[in-house]
């Protein structure tokens, strides 16, 4: 174990987070990381690969700069084989570097769900240590109410996402503003390349391809089989990549049920597993009623759109754009619907009040916007927004106003 804590903490030799580790600064997170570091435990928490691991080890590089002394500062891969347990793991830490109880130390404990009673644990190094506490895990079994009852008032949780449309822009150069056209262009390539911030900074769309493949495999096999205890690899790979070609569509349990030869409480399973596994998010029904919500289908979007070109090689613009979009929503609001009668309306939030279409085209007329035009009038609703390719314009009809904005400028600018 020692060696295994060597090799994982390697500015215990030169006082520094190696360069090739420090990655891209993702300032967003950061700032907020700061306010409150050493005040509660920190819990980071999303989908594998979307970049927990370099924000620990950014954070581990402030501290350094900061004056802390190399050797107080743990961390550890917690679904290392080898390291089952944090108590040894802390215990070998402190025994290499003849740290006493009383020491201040600060500790980066990465993919902890692997560890059983992990909040048990870090509740008990939080109440009795002299520690600053910083946790990461991809999967939401980590969050589950036990967990929040031994935490309840000493944590912080922060969700990593691989990178927004704004953060995209960022890492690949922000254009003149006498050039937003590149925007465009940018979003295009968003979409087939999405948001994973290594894959953002390979140039060799081949090895990109390969990379968000390897990313999938690992998702189903560490975040889903290990965690859940699923033997059947097949199905729920299956079902995966079902879903992720079917994006931003209305499907019913019963056809995926039907079309994956799958029964119906094996199949509820699953995707309850592959969505704590942050692979799928699900789109419940729009309705003031718990039963319509609970019985009335729901639509399904990727994590990432990387991920699933890479996986099904689909290119349809219009579900890629509403996934996009969707993507944006989910980071600004909790309670996100669709709703339709005769027609759809894509997205709902604040229980009805903000409402928002995706029409990713270059020509708009009423005809294509009727879902939203109903649910305004059904709902007594004055404003809402349609998110189109190209158009920026705004529409006042019977004391109703609608913004069309475009896709890549609604992503930069507005909270949504």
């Amino acid at each position: 174990m020692e060696e295994i804590l060597w090799n994982m903490n390697p500015w215990w030799d030169s006082g520094e987070v190696p360069k090739k580790l420090y990655g891209t600064k993702r300032e967003i997170y950061i700032s907020q990381l700061k306010k409150f570091t050493g005040k509660k435990v920190i819990i980071l928490i999303g989908p594998r690969r979307s970049g927990k691991t370099t924000l620990m080890l950014q954070l581990i590089a402030e501290k350094l700069s900061s004056g802390v002394n190399p050797n107080k500062i743990l961390y550890a891969e917690l679904d290392h084989p080898l390291l089952a347990s944090i108590n040894d793991v802390i215990t070998t830490f402190r025994k290499i570097h003849g740290i006493k109880r009383q020491d201040k130390i600060y500790l980066f404990l990465d993919e902890i769900q692997y560890i059983v009673d992990w909040s048990r644990w870090v509740k008990a190094l939080y109440d009795n240590e002299n520690t600053e506490i910083i946790v990461s895990g991809s999967s939401t079994t980590m969050l589950k109410p036990e967990t929040a009852t031994y935490l309840t008032g000493r944590n912080y949780k922060v969700d990593i996402w691989p990178l927004s449309f704004k953060e995209f822009v960022d890492f690949r150069g922000r254009p003149a503003k006498s050039e937003s056209y590149i925007y465009s262009k940018y979003l295009d390539d968003y979409f087939y390349t999405g948001g994973y911030p290594e894959v953002v900074l390979e140039d060799d769309k081949s090895v990109r391809q390969r990379d968000l493949a390897s990313y999938f495999e690992d998702m189903i096999d560490r975040d889903v089989v290990r965690v859940y205890g699923v033997r059947e690899i097949h199905a729920i790979r299956e079902i995966a990549t079902y879903l992720m070609e079917n994006i931003a569509q209305i499907i019913s349990m019963n056809k995926i049920s039907k079309v994956l030869k799958l029964p119906l409480s094996t199949l509820r399973e699953y995707l309850t597993f592959l969505e704590g596994a942050y692979i799928l998010f699900s789109l419940p029904y729009y309705s003031k009623s718990i039963n319509e919500i609970r019985y009335n289908p729901k639509k399904y979007y990727s994590i990432d759109l990387g991920l699933r070109y890479a996986i099904t090689g689909r290119t349809n613009l219009g579900p890629i754009a509403e996934n996009t979009l969707f993507l944006h929503l989910i980071q600004n609001y909790q309670g996100i619907y669709y709703w339709k009668q005769k027609y759809e309306l894509d997205f709902i939030m604040d229980k009805g009040s903000k409402i928002v279409e995706c029409k990713y085209h270059d020509d708009i007329d009423k005809s294509s916007y009727k879902g939203l035009i109903k649910f305004m009038e059904i709902n007594k609703i004055k404003f809402g927004q349609i998110v189109s390719k190209s158009i920026a314009d705004q529409i006042k009809s019977n004391g109703k106003t609608i913004d069309i904005i475009p896709m890549w400028k609604y992503l930069l600018e507005f909270k949504s």
